[in-house]
């Protein structure tokens, strides 16, 4: 039912919005050709729903990898769970709210320095090097999201949404500028916790049944 309400969303967004021009930007973005991408800093109801068009799509994506990712460590008899309690589903959107500073601090770190700061520097011009920080900025944002778990359950799929995750991060930074990247950011942490719920009580059900 999560999956079928962003489906829903994404449909309405692509016939009366303007979602499909959007995502040709992404792939130019992805290819790196960022001087396709129309630039609209300023804040706006239209921007909000493209960005958060763009971030569902990203959220359907994250989705099917944390599906992967859970039957992939299940079968190797990984103990971790990506799935979360009602309890602990509590505890971590009261960290989520209260930890949008944080939230701040990576757009800056992962989104800002890389693709503001950097990029008006000669020795980082040209596709190559645009390749070279995205990677870089999204190998580290993920890496940055191990400390999620205990040292001992770390494995790398852990933080392949948040590595997929990075990619469309930075193409809301560029294309909307920080103060949109940190809602979206913010967004997709709500949103993220709200699914890993929903599969967890789904889960907790056939386990009672």
């Amino acid at each position: 039912s999560f999956g079928i309400i962003i489906v829903l969303f994404l449909s309405l967004n692509f016939i009366y919005g303007n979602l499909h021009k959007v995502l040709g930007e992404f792939l130019a973005f992805m290819s790196g050709r960022v001087d396709l991408v129309i630039r609209k800093e300023a804040l706006s109801w239209p921007g909000f729903w493209e960005a958060l068009g763009i971030m569902s799509i990203d959220i359907l994506i994250s989705m099917a990898i944390f599906n992967f990712v859970s039957r992939v460590l299940k079968s190797r008899g990984y103990s971790s769970a990506l799935f979360l309690s009602a309890e602990q589903a509590g505890a971590a959107f009261k960290f989520t709210v209260l930890a949008i500073a944080l939230v701040i601090l990576e757009e800056i770190v992962f989104c800002w320095l890389p693709f503001d700061l950097a990029t008006r520097l000669s020795i980082f011009s040209g596709k190559g090097a645009f390749y070279i920080l995205l990677l870089i900025s999204c190998s580290l944002f993920a890496l940055s999201h191990l400390f999620n778990y205990e040292v001992e359950d770390w494995h790398w799929l852990l933080i392949l949404p948040q590595f997929v995750g990075g990619f469309f991060l930075a193409f809301v930074f560029v294309k909307y500028g920080l103060l949109m990247a940190i809602a979206m950011h913010f967004a997709y942490n709500l949103l993220g916790i709200a699914y890993m719920t929903a599969r967890g009580d789904e889960k907790g059900q056939k386990k009672s049944v």
